[in-house]
């Protein structure tokens, strides 16, 4: 009887034991897993505020852009109205 018992807790020490280790291999595995996946979003990240720089050199220059139209639009009507396009032909 004390050889069936023994055998039994020494069968369930194997069990928990091999629990143990996949436990131990799933947290490894985990573990790199984030690791991972950290230096990957770090990367990302760099790479939107890059994208964000680039998009906003772009909108400067198409803002300047429009200004320079627009005051080319107004320096346009100005000329016309000091070289009298105003004037009602008598």
């Amino acid at each position: 009887m004390r050889i069936e018992i023994e055998g039994l807790v020494m069968t369930d020490l194997q069990n928990l034991e091999i629990r143990v280790k996949s436990l131990e291999e799933w947290r490894n595995t985990q573990t790199t897993d984030a690791a991972v996946r950290k230096e990957r979003d770090k990367h990302m990240d760099q790479r939107f505020d890059e994208l964000k720089e680039s998009v906003n050199e772009v909108k400067g220059y198409l803002l300047r852009i429009v200004w320079v139209i627009i005051l080319g639009i107004i320096g346009s009507l100005i000329t016309f109205v000091i070289s009298g396009g105003l004037n009602v032909g008598i």
